[in-house]
Order: C-alpha cells, then structure tokens, then sequence
C-alpha cells in the first residue's frame, strides 16, 4: 500500500477528519522511506492511550482514579479532589480562552490538586490495587484482533498480534520494531506505570519491554521511606509540575538517560487528545517529520476548527488504536519494502534475480581481465586490461552528488578497488564462474571494477536511491551490455534480508561504514554479519574493508569458532592499505587524511568429523 492508497482509506472511516490531504501523505511517504528505525512515538496518556468512554459510561483519568482511592481514605478528600475538577476542567477545554491565560491557571490546579494528595498522604499499596480493581481506567483497543505487516517479496511475514485492550500490545509492537515510546503525562507517572505493568500481567507480556522502551515523562509522587515498600505513603511530588500546556523539553533534564535513545530519531508520531498535546515534541528530539494524530473526545462542534488547525489527523470520538496501528505499520512495512528493493526503478523482483544469478552468462571472454567495451571513447575491441588501467578508468566513474553523512558514504578509491580485486583474482580459482554481491555497493566502484574483472554476475545492494542510480548510469556507462548484474535496494542493518538469498553468493565484497562515528557504530559487524549470510556455506567467501584501529575487535569478533551445526569461519587479514581520503563533508577540516584499513577475508565452511568440507 502507498501513502496515498493509505490516506484514502483512512479518509473513508467515518471518524477520520483530515485537513491537508497532500501534507499528510507527504508526511507519510518521508517517514516510511526513513522506516522505522528511524522512528519515535511521542504518546499523551489520559484520554489518548487511555480510552474516555465504553459502553456510555465515561472513563477516568489517573487522577480520576485517585479519586476512588480518595473515598477509601476520607469522604471530604473526595469532595474536594471532584470539586476542583468541576471548577478547572471547564477553562481547560474552553475554546475562546488563550493558551497563555490557560497556563497559570493550570498550575494552579494542579498545586491546588497535589496540596491535597499530600495532605491526605495515599499509599502506594492502594494505589496498585485501585488499578487491579478499577473498570474505568482502560486502555484503548485495537480495530480487529489481528495486524499483519508483510514484508517484500512474501517470503517472510511477521504478525503482530493485537487484541482485547490493545494499547499495551500496541507498544509491544512498538518494543519489538526497537521504537522508542514517550509517554508524556500531567496524570500521576506511578499510576501509569501500575496501569502498564497490570495490562502486561493480564496478557502474559514480557516484562522486558515495559518500562525499558517506554519513557514516562509525568508528575511522579515522592513516598515515605519510613514504612515498607507498598506501605509507603505520598509526602510530596517530584518537580518540576507538569500540567496540560508545558508538556515538551522545558521540564525534562537534558541529562534525562533516554535522550541517548532517541538522538538518532528523525520521525515522530505523534499522539494526543488536547489542544496542549500538539507540542509534545517541542525541544524532545531533532524530528524532521512529525505527523500528529489528535483525538478528540467531546464537544465535536465547538472544538473541530481548532483541532483541524494543530493536528494532521482528528479521529471523532474514536476508542479504539485503529488509526495509529494503520500508520505505524504502514511506516514499518513501506520501510521495509523500501530497505528491501520495492521503490521506483529498483523494484527487483528476487525470484527473477536469483533465476538470472543461476542463470548467469559468461562475459565475452574467458580472460579474467578481459572485456568488451562498447563506448565510443574507449576501444570497441577486446583489449587486455591491466590493473593501472583499470585504476583510470574507475577514477571516470561518477561519485556521490551529495554525500550523505548518516551512512557514511565515501566511494571507495579505484587503487584501493583494484587491490581488492587482485587480491581476489589470486585466490580464487576463476572468476569468471563466480556469482558476486556487492554490499553497500554505493555509486559502483566495486560493481564496476568486479565486472570488469570477468565476474559472471554481480549484484549490487545499497540502501540509498540515489547512490544506485549513479551506479545504474556508470554501469551503462562503463561496461557491456553482455556483463550481468542486478541492482536491489535493501537496508542491511536490520535483520531483514530475504531468506532466497541467503547462502547463494561465491563472493560477497563490501566496503561497510566504518561504524566508529556516531549514527554508525557497529555498521562494520553488521555488514559482515549480512555478507556472511548471503555466502555459501561451503567455501563462500566475503571480503571486506576495515579501518586498521578495528583490528583487534574485528579478529576477536570473528575468531575461528566452531557452530552447533558444524560449520566455522576462516578469518584472515590478507592487506594492509593506505586510504587517501578527500575532503566530504563541512566538518573535515583538511583537504585529505591517510587513514590505515585493513582488507579482511572471512570463508565459511563445514567440519565433517572433524575433518573440513
């Protein structure tokens, strides 16, 4: 599905109000194409993950629930808790009342409220229970009792189960796609986390993900230390106060542990029910796209304009997790379409792929450096050609237009491509007979090269378009129409490479990111781990470039070692090069730097009673 098949179908639910139609299906397409590693969801939870009504009996906040909890300790702790909420609520909500007039008011009522939940001193115990006990403060549901996301090609289909009350399986979705959750609430941060952890309790949930991927952001109480844990009664609330309208960066501490999480996230969906909750991520993170989802729950007609006006999507008196579950997965599956080869001219279809891999032809000669070059600027005819000029020729290719420095790209220089090659040409038996991937092939230094070389086929595999069709243009450019190679689109850093590919490739070469700068750490690992997976089991063989300062870590990490399943991994290190990197990128303050890298060779192979294969 494309963001504009998604938007209309959004558009033909009933409760679905959209504004700007060509604005949020823009949103949409940039945050699918940055997929959802890159993705953060920025959450409200009273009345947005929290339902506000079921059955016509209206639900209750987490300070609603503390009034429960205020008729159990004393009837006048009641009375006065609901009369300052009658006497607020309605300034709150008003829409001819500004922000700014809204704010001290705010803080009134929320000192006004926490005066007196210290003054009555509620303990945590009754707390925890209440929420057990309680059948107002329920979170929203899910539209259907199943979501499927498919990923590319159908060869593999991942389903998350969402059912029953499914807002906490809907951030168990969210857990197990690694994306980081921020509940920000002016409710009370233990009663939420009582209410997640009884919801994970109820459905078996693992306990792992449910505090460690969902930051709480709210106005937790301070406790008593003189009692035991659950006795422990409320003395005071941890500052600053966070009520309606100042829910962003500016009562958070920067030093906050999980702003580290969220340094790389560009993507935010955004999550709220209140005119306040449309800043949210207001100084959070460094977003690019934010899409807000707003749900409004009452007083439709006088409040339509103003939510139409803040949020990209208005859901009318909708319980349920319907829309956000649409779009996460939405983001999730596009995302993996696009990191898998589904996007505009590099719609590889794999069956076809691997049928032309077994297929492949022979180039025109059997010479492992010969070729037939059909350009007008270099000879039509059958020429021997030696490395230097194979070096000349790869300083023609076109390089990257506009280097983009979250991937690290820098093109591999021709020298360093040619040594790779000679290096392979002397261990390898005949290239010409080899199936080759190219991983993180970038604009086609290696592609090319490799081609040129005399290697059956090659196919070239790198995240970014516009890298490929530089490489697709110096392909066409540079080589024969009779040399075979394909190209796919395909993110190999998150685990979701087609499995008709894995173990089919003779060589697997890549020159990764080095993945010591920040954004990239562990890029290399992950790029080997992925080459690894593509060769075959028996004598495949990757080789792969590195920075020398990772030596060590690269041989420890990937040290000869026997598997359960009898196969283990030769590693060697078989060069040392000289790298002269040019001035990329703003920060690089010199016109060039040598750096050290290393050429790794990593073979797989088998052992049959002790005995290699």
């Amino acid at each position: 599905m494309n963001a504009s098949k998604l938007v209309n179908s959004l558009l033909g639910l009933s409760h679905v109000r959209i504004q700007n139609v060509e604005a949020v299906t823009k949103k949409l397409q940039l945050m699918a194409q940055a997929s959802s590693n890159r993705l953060m969801t920025i959450s409200d939870f009273d009345y947005t993950l929290s339902r506000y009504h079921k059955n016509g009996q209206k639900c209750v906040t987490t300070h609603g629930l503390l009034e429960y909890v205020a008729a159990e300790i004393n009837p006048d702790f009641q009375r006065r808790i609901c009369e300052l909420r009658d006497k607020y609520v309605v300034i709150e909500y008003c829409p001819q009342t500004l922000m700014e007039d809204k704010i001290p008011i705010m803080e009134q009522w929320w000192r006004e409220s926490h005066g007196l939940i210290e003054q009555y001193r509620p303990k945590k115990s009754k707390l925890r229970d209440a929420v057990k006990r309680s059948q107002s403060l329920l979170l929203r549901h899910v539209f259907n009792n199943i979501i499927k996301v498919f990923f590319v090609y159908d060869l593999t289909e991942k389903i998350f189960t969402i059912s029953g009350d499914g807002c906490a399986d809907f951030l168990l979705t969210l857990h197990q796609a690694k994306v980081p959750v921020v509940l920000f609430s002016a409710g009370i941060g233990q009663i939420i986390e009582f209410v997640l952890e009884h919801q994970c309790d109820e459905r078996q949930m693992d306990e792992a993900f449910r505090l460690r991927d969902v930051h709480i952001i709210s106005n937790f109480m301070h406790f008593s230390l003189e009692q035991e844990e659950e006795e422990a009664e409320c003395v005071g609330f941890v500052e600053p106060l966070i009520h309606t309208f100042n829910k962003n960066s500016s009562v958070i501490s920067q030093e906050a542990p999980f702003f580290k999480s969220i340094a790389e996230r560009t993507s935010v969906l955004l999550l709220g029910d209140s005119l306040g909750d449309v800043h949210m991520d207001v100084g959070v993170c460094q977003e690019l796209i934010v899409l807000k989802i707003g749900f409004l729950n009452f007083n439709f007609d006088s409040l339509m304009e103003r939510y139409m006006e803040e949020y990209d999507i208005v859901l009318v008196d909708d319980q349920t997790m319907e829309v956000p579950s649409k779009i996460f997965c939405y983001i999730h599956n596009e995302g993996e379409q696009v990191d898998n080869g589904i996007i505009d001219g590099f719609s590889v279809d794999i069956e076809k792929t691997i049928e032309k891999v077994k297929l492949g032809r022979k180039p025109s000669t059997d010479q492992p450096w010969n070729t037939t070059l059909n350009r007008d600027h270099l000879p039509a005819e059958s020429l021997k050609m030696k490395p230097k000029q194979l070096v000349n020729l790869l300083h023609k290719l076109d390089s990257f237009r506009d280097p983009k420095l979250d991937l690290e790209q820098y093109a591999t220089p021709p020298d360093i491509a040619v040594s790779l090659i000679q290096h392979i040409n002397y261990d390898v038996e005949n290239l010409n007979n080899c199936f080759v991937a190219d991983l993180g092939c970038g604009t086609g230094t290696l592609l090319v090269g490799m081609l040129l070389a005399g290697a059956r086929f090659v196919v070239g595999i790198d995240i970014d378009q516009d890298s490929l069709e530089i490489c697709r243009s110096n392909i066409a450019t540079f080589t024969s129409s009779e040399m075979c190679y394909d190209l796919i689109q395909m993110n190999l850093r998150i685990g979701q490479i087609p499995e008709k590919l894995h173990g089919i490739f003779d060589l697997v070469i890549t020159n990764p990111p080095f993945g010591t700068k920040k954004g990239t750490e562990g890029a290399d690992v992950d790029f080997v781990n992925a080459a690894l997976l593509l060769a075959k089991p028996r004598g495949g063989r990757v080789y792969s470039l590195h920075k020398s300062s990772t030596r060590k870590f690269l041989e420890r990490r990937f040290c000869r070692a026997e598997k359960e399943d009898g196969e283990f991994l030769r590693v060697e290190r078989v060069a040392e090069m000289r790298w002269n990197l040019d001035q990329s990128y703003r920060f690089h303050k010199k016109q060039s730097v040598d750096i050290a890298v290393d050429l790794f060779m990593f073979e797989r192979n088998r052992v049959d009673h002790g005995n290699e294969i």
